[in-house]
């Protein structure tokens, strides 16, 4: 099929043009484009006509409606005059007049005068398709048998093209064409939304365009007033989704909270995003040499104590609001998201069926928490925006460690503070490996079920080829080598600790697989002191010739540490050096906490 792409549209912001008598109420409405596309750029048609489109419009005696409400408007003048449109006036009786005639004349203006005129001369011909901008912003695809928008929604045939006039041409249509709000101005009316809508308003700033607008005479003050005045609106809550919420020529879905998913889901984060105004932790990142001494169980719970002043009302308020609102946003030109969000879709979603974010964030099972908890929208699950859907969910239903508590990994693939003392030293090693892909399941065993769903492919993508990357601890004499991990963003939940290990280099003065053992202990700050808890594995000791995963149980923080710079630490002891049967040489590949509620659901 042809498209002709017509009208060019200069702004990619958010615009409201206000006169100088009412500045403070919003009058006129017009929605900026993508700058990727123009529009309207046809100056004129070849056909032409004696008499100009007002004149043809009164004259046909079944568009007297569409007169009168084109008169209500104002712009009976633009239709009389030299500039070139293209109008699709609907017939008389094949739409309800009197909701727009008794609407206040900004409300009838932007939804039904201007959504039927667009700016330049447009004919319709053959089989080609015409992307037509019409003047509240809206896009139209328009060919010879009628207009529909870009998903084929909302289809209206015409009753007669091409009726040529002086100043343009007029199309007859059997129908209007519906008004649907973008998903910015969706954000203004989403029913029972009042909490998410207040959340996102408050991220909007404005400032009057004064290249655009028409300057009057000053105030007595001295300050320079607008007879016309352009008012940019910008949003930096859609910012930070990477979405254009108000472009007209992109296609998203986008999810709204009904005020009872943001409390339900505001009891259950918040809490886990609580933050004290002044942590203390041992910042292994910066120790001072001389403070360095062996991790064992004698070594000082603040031996490299530092204190953190944060801003907690601040924090507690903003924190579990931004991780509950980041991941609400779709576009449907990702093939993952047409094929699980599509309204017409023919397949059956699966739980672990991914759709991802405009934000790049992938959500398994995430269409099927927004299908199962819609709520109906004029009968339907989904609202047909002018720039895509919407759909007003009445829980937030996502997984909890699919989104705001996903499984924290520490490796060599992240930029973790790995701490050591003056008897290891600490190097990255590359285990090679010529042959096909290892799964990890191959070299851990089939192990338990939360192993194999979340431990496996969270560490390492679920399988590597040659470039398996570890940490190596080796010790510098005959002492037991060691480190510390420092664990990052943890919330005030309980995760399960996990640690995996990877074969160490073949020691030639040894022959057979070497026995390893380790100790663990973890310290955190309880907002009094700081802890030091003692971890007791799964196993006592493994095969070092092996991938190894040491299970150490569960860890509950009483503090929330995400996105600040204090962090609880993981602390391990390799013991047994000293004895030529046991390898004292650390290969760790990764250490990994997984939320309760995730082995929960996936069973021990």
């Amino acid at each position: 099929m042809i498209y002709i792409i017509i009208n060019k549209c200069k702004s990619t912001r958010f615009t409201r043009r206000v006169s100088l008598s009412s500045f403070l109420a919003v009058a006129l409405l017009a929605v900026s484009c993508s700058d990727r596309s123009d529009y309207n750029t046809v100056p004129e048609s070849q056909l032409t006509s004696g008499t100009s489109l007002w004149q043809n419009i009164v004259s046909n005696g079944s568009l007297n409606d569409f007169a009168t409400l084109v008169q209500k408007a104002g712009l009976e003048a633009n239709l009389k005059g030299a500039s070139y449109y293209t109008v699709m006036a609907p017939l008389d009786g094949t739409y309800d007049m009197q909701q727009f005639l008794t609407a206040d004349s900004a409300k009838a203006t932007e939804q039904f005068v201007k959504q039927h005129i667009a700016n330049y001369s447009t004919v319709i011909s053959g089989d080609q398709t015409y992307i037509l901008r019409t003047q509240n912003g809206k896009i139209h695809y328009v060919n010879s048998q009628g207009v529909t928008d870009a998903e084929g929604n909302d289809y209206v045939n015409f009753a007669l093209t091409n009726a040529p006039a002086s100043n343009g041409i007029l199309h007859v249509l059997k129908g209007q064409l519906p008004w649907h709000p973008n998903v910015y101005e969706y954000t203004d009316s989403a029913e029972n939304c009042d909490s998410f809508r207040v959340y996102v308003k408050k991220y909007e700033t404005s400032y009057v365009d004064v290249a655009n607008s028409v300057p009057g005479p000053p105030d007595v003050n001295g300050k320079i007033t607008y007879l016309d005045s352009t008012v940019v609106y910008t949003n930096s809550y859609y910012d930070r989704l990477f979405m254009r919420a108000d472009v007209e020529d992109s296609i998203y879905t986008m999810v709204y909270l009904t005020n009872n998913a943001w409390k339900s889901a505001a009891a259950k984060m918040q809490p886990e995003f609580k933050y004290i105004a002044t942590y203390k932790y041992n910042d292994w990142a910066n120790i001072e040499a001389s403070k360095k001494t062996a991790v064992n169980a004698s070594m000082p719970a603040d031996v490299a104590m530092k204190e953190l002043a944060v801003d907690a009302e601040l924090y507690n308020d903003s924190v579990y609001k931004y991780r509950m609102t980041n991941r609400l946003s779709f576009s449907m030109k990702h093939p993952n998201n047409k094929k699980w969000l599509d309204p017409d879709r023919t397949v059956t979603i699966e739980d672990d069926d991914t759709i991802v974010t405009t934000n790049n964030i992938r959500i398994p099972g995430g269409a099927v928490a927004i299908q199962h908890y819609g709520v109906n929208i004029d009968g339907n699950k989904v609202k047909n925006l002018s720039n895509g859907y919407a759909r007003v969910i009445d829980e937030l239903g996502f997984k909890s460690w699919d989104t705001y508590k996903p499984t924290l990994v520490y490796n060599t693939r992240r930029d973790i503070p790995y701490y050591h003392p003056t008897n290891s030293t600490l190097t990255t090693t590359v285990l090679l490996n010529a042959g096909e892909p290892i799964l990890w399941s191959d070299l851990i065993g089939a192990g338990k079920p939360f192993i194999n769903k979340v431990v496996i492919p969270e560490l390492y993508d679920k399988r590597f080829d040659s470039d398996l990357r570890f940490v190596s601890i080796n010790p510098n004499s005959t002492t037991n080598s060691s480190f510390c991990v420092a664990l990052k963003n943890v919330l005030a939940t309980t995760y399960r600790v996990i640690m995996v290990t990877a074969p160490p280099l073949s020691d030639p003065e040894f022959v057979g697989p070497k026995k390893q053992k380790f100790s663990f202990w973890i310290d955190y700050f309880d907002g009094t002191d700081q802890k030091v808890d003692v971890l007791t594995p799964d196993k006592s000791e493994v095969q070092s010739n092996n991938f190894s995963y040491f299970d150490l149980g569960y860890v509950t923080f009483p503090i929330s540490y995400y996105g600040i710079d204090a962090y609880p630490t993981l602390r391990v002891q390799c013991t047994n050096s000293s004895d030529p049967e046991y390898e004292s040489v650390i290969n760790l590949a990764g250490v990994i906490l997984i939320p309760k509620e995730a082995v929960d659901f996936y069973g021990e």
